[in-house]
């Protein structure tokens, strides 16, 4: 069985098979290729679509929570997008904090209640 096995492919009956064997691979292997690209781009999309809709289903879990729960996620969340402190700007800020408090002690500056503040700013925004 072995010795009949390549018998009968030769000639040009053997050439024009393996002519449309290989078109078929080929045809094969194109439509595999746009296949798997349009996959990768559906991927791409729902993922896009997925990261949208999950900062929605996030907030709205998020509410469900109760409100220490939320601050303390609020907080979180903003601590880690707020930039890193540097050494310079908090000696900065001492300095400041210092000084002012010296100068509110030395003069005697003068100072308004919140209460006081708040509501004169209420009364220039309702203009």
């Amino acid at each position: 069985m072995a010795e009949s096995w390549g018998k009968g492919w030769s000639g040009p009956a053997a050439s024009g098979l393996w002519f449309w064997l290989r078109r078929f691979v080929v045809f094969v292997a194109n439509r595999f290729t746009l296949l798997i690209q349009r996959a990768r781009q559906a991927v791409i999309e729902s993922y896009i679509c997925a990261m949208s809709g999950s900062v929605d289903f996030l907030t709205l879990e998020a509410m469900d929570l109760p409100p220490d729960q939320r601050l303390t996620l609020a907080h979180r969340i903003l601590s880690s997008v707020e930039p890193t402190a540097s050494p310079e700007i908090d000696a900065a800020w001492d300095t400041e904090i210092r000084d002012r408090i010296a100068r509110y002690d030395t003069e005697g500056a003068h100072s308004l209640p919140a209460v006081e503040v708040f509501a004169e700013l209420d009364r220039r925004l309702r203009r």
